[in-house]
């Protein structure tokens, strides 16, 4: 997670600095960045079961059980 790791490192300096008055950009880059992947990995998803679910045309299957 590109978005993510960044923030991660720059949270982990605020255990011993003090919190950056800005903080709250961070905290929203952080937020959208897991919104983010969280609907990318649930359209992914969803379109593997769309795949699954969809027949295969016979003319088009990719091997045939004939010998």
């Amino acid at each position: 997670m590109m978005f993510v790791a960044p923030m991660n490192a720059e949270f982990a300096m605020w255990l011993t600095n003090p919190v950056p008055p800005n903080w709250i950009r961070y905290r929203n880059q952080w937020e959208y960045a897991h919104a983010i992947n969280a609907v990318i990995k649930i359209v992914g998803f969803g379109l593997l079961i769309i795949s699954v679910l969809v027949e295969t045309p016979k003319g088009k299957a990719t091997h045939s059980h004939q010998l």
